[in-house]
């Protein structure tokens, strides 16, 4: 169920290595939810307090099941937004391998360009006018072969690299660091607003 994949999210309890240990020795999130502090310690190797914080984020009315609340509002307030777990079918394979893996990604747009055959463009910030006009053609002639496109929004060669994508009106892919709907810097809203069009 996803809001107890939220819960375990939110509870900020739990290390990136944490969550594969009590994946793999309870199953699911509802297992891990439904056991005592002294079982997650004793088969899963969680200390004592991030146990503790770990079941006081499923209480009713904690600010943890407000952030929950808030996410599913999220998730139900337009059909582009989407929240994959490490569970879920369509979570980016290549990306489930590293370790860790991110335990929930938040996505506006197609989930589909997640797990597309893609190249990631990334460069500097501080770009050359020559670097730039390379990403952007290197990301067009990608897009156009149906390969998405996938940088982090940033400025400089990242922005190129989706621009490029755009123009070729292929799939583009912005990761983006701080948040699903924190654009940074600023500048790259309009950039932002595009992909999300598309």
């Amino acid at each position: 169920m996803l809001s107890q994949w939220l819960t375990l999210y939110h509870s900020r309890a739990l290390s990136p290595g944490d969550w594969r240990s009590l994946l793999s020795a309870f199953g699911s999130p509802g297992s891990v939810l439904g056991a005592s502090a002294s079982a997650l310690q004793a088969r899963a190797g969680i200390d004592e307090g991030a146990a503790t914080r770990l079941l006081d984020a499923a209480r009713p009315g904690s600010p943890v099941q407000r952030e929950v609340d808030d996410d599913l509002e999220w998730l139900a307030r337009a059909p582009g937004h989407h929240l994959l777990t490490l569970a879920d079918e369509d979570y980016p394979p290549l990306l489930k391998e590293i370790r860790p893996a991110p335990a929930m990604l938040y996505l506006v747009g197609q989930r589909d360009h997640l797990c597309s055959d893609q190249v990631a463009v990334v460069g500097s910030r501080k770009s050359s006018a020559y670097g730039r006009e390379q990403a952007f053609e290197l990301s067009v002639a990608l897009a156009s072969q149906g390969i998405t496109v996938t940088s982090g929004l940033a400025a400089g060669i990242d922005a190129c690299a989706h621009r490029g994508a755009l123009r070729a009106q292929g799939g583009t892919v912005a990761v983006l660091g701080n948040g699903v709907d924190v654009v940074f810097p600023r500048g790259n809203r309009t950039l932002y607003e595009q992909i999300r069009e598309r």
